[in-house]
């Protein structure tokens, strides 16, 4: 890979032409896994903006542990206002 060479900006160049979304996205996250952190965040942001956000946890967690914690709290309060009541003895269908 590119990146891996040493040569970001060309790799990030290269994942930006990529047409779909979501392989874009897998590229620029691939891309910032190689870069230093502050080249890394802009391609991990525009990634997570392409993309699923659990495809880039790993790189959102080394960047930014923080922002991943926020988003598991939010994920999980989400789930807990949408799932079933599993104390309620006649449960609504």
């Amino acid at each position: 890979m590119v990146a891996r060479a040493g040569l970001v900006d060309r790799a990030a160049s290269i994942a930006r032409s990529i047409a779909d979304p979501d392989r874009q996205a897998e590229a620029l996250a691939a891309v910032a896994r190689h870069a230093d952190p502050d080249r890394a965040r802009p391609l991990a942001v525009r990634a997570l903006r392409l993309g699923s956000w659990h495809r880039t946890a790993d790189l959102l967690a080394a960047l930014a542990p923080d922002a991943l914690t926020t988003i598991a709290d939010d994920l999980l309060r989400a789930h807990a206002r949408t799932a079933p009541d599993r104390t309620d003895p006649h449960p609504q269908v």
